[in-house]
Parts: C-alpha cells; sequence; structure tokens
C-alpha cells in the first residue's frame, strides 16, 4: 500500500519573539526522562565545560529523571549548567546559539524544528529516522552517529570556535524550519484531502 500512503509532518506554531543578541548558550528543551539521553548530554557538556569557560548549558524542562540529572551534574562537577525546570521555551530559543538533542529515540523532534525557527543550529544523534527530515547534515545542523559522546562535542566544538560556520548554519536552520509552517503543512494536508475526494469520484 506504499503508493496509497503519504508522510506529513507536524506544524510548528511557536510565537517567534523580536530578535535579541544570543548568548553563548548551549541549550537542551524537553522532557527529563531516561529516552532524552540526559547522561550523555551532560558527559558531553563535562567535555565542553572544561575547554570554554565563556559558555553555559541550559536545560528546560522537569520529569522523573530530575532527581538524577541534578546528581549527575554534582558527580561531574558541572559548574555551568542550569536547570530552569519547566518553562515556555520561546525566550530561551531566542537567546541560545546551540541546541542539543541527544535522544536513545523519538517520534518527529518538534523540539528541534521550533529550536531552528529561532536560528538555533540543532546539533542531534542520528537515533531516529526522522531526524535527517529535519536536519540537513553540515548545512543547517549536525548529526552524529549514535551514541558518540566524543564526536558530538568535537561538532559542538567547531561551532563554538568557528563564528562564521555558526552565524551560516543560524540562517540555514532558520530557512529550513519555514518548511514545517502551519501554511506549509495546511496546504499539504488539503493536497492530500483534495485528492482523497477526487479520487472517490
Amino acid at each position: 500500500y506504499a503508493s496509497k500512503m503519504m508522510s506529513i509532518p507536524n506544524a510548528v506554531v511557536v510565537e517567534k519573539l523580536p530578535k535579541v543578541r544570543k548568548d553563548n548558550i548551549i541549550l537542551f528543551v524537553g522532557r527529563l526522562s531516561k529516552e532524552k539521553g540526559l547522561n550523555y548530554l551532560l558527559d558531553i557538556w563535562k567535555i565542553i565545560e572544561c575547554k570554554y569557560n565563556d559558555w553555559k548549558l541550559v536545560i528546560v524542562g522537569d520529569g522523573e529523571s530530575r532527581k538524577y540529572v541534578e546528581s549527575q551534574i554534582k558527580k561531574l562537577k558541572l559548574k555551568r549548567c542550569h536547570l530552569e525546570g519547566f518553562q515556555s521555551p520561546e525566550t530561551y530559543y531566542n537567546k541560545s546559539k546551540i541546541f542539543c538533542m541527544t535522544s536513545l529515540f523519538e517520534g518527529f523532534g518538534l523540539v528541534l524544528v521550533e529550536a531552528m525557527k529561532f536560528g538555533v543550529v540543532p546539533v542531534a544523534f542520528d537515533s531516529y529516522p526522522n531526524a535527517c527530515d529535519i536536519i540537513d547534515n553540515n548545512i543547517n545542523g549536525f548529526l552524529v552517529s549514535p551514541f558518540d559522546v566524543d564526536a558530538y562535542a568535537e561538532k559542538i566544538s567547531e561551532l563554538i570556535e568557528d563564528e562564521d560556520e555558526l552565524n551560516n548554519m543560524s540562517i540555514e536552520a532558520e530557512l529550513k524550519s519555514e518548511r514545517f509552517n502551519i501554511n506549509n503543512i495546511g496546504s499539504n494536508w488539503v493536497a492530500l484531502l483534495n485528492n482523497v475526494v477526487n479520487n472517490d469520484r
């Protein structure tokens, strides 16, 4: 039945804010749960924190793994890792430069598109099929082999050390996010429904 099937992604309806000067923030947004790969995220940040004194990791979200995250922050002696709890993410997207996704798996990864809408450059493990539908590797972000912590940290370092690449990818990320706006996704649904109606006549 493949010829009768069609894939339509989720639409992004996050509110766009006036642009502000971005800070040296690496951002995570999501539920604090095992499948989000928070152990990898903190190990990656340990590498980055030791190399770049003027950057910080901001974690927005809450969940059953919060105590684990807090204990790992203490165990790894992380100094610039901030737990913000459950918050509306728009202001964080607006101020951040790099977005991290370390999930073991995802259905779609909507937060990637939300971040890209604000020009935040995504770095994600290539751990689920739809990741490459959102991130065009080396163009508007990076996809990293699961679950290579060192390679992931290297990609973040590349962005931190090459401001031109970071800025170019930020522009490309924002452009790619437009593919998922409500007008484009709505048009896909209209085309699908029209096709169904016309074929039933």
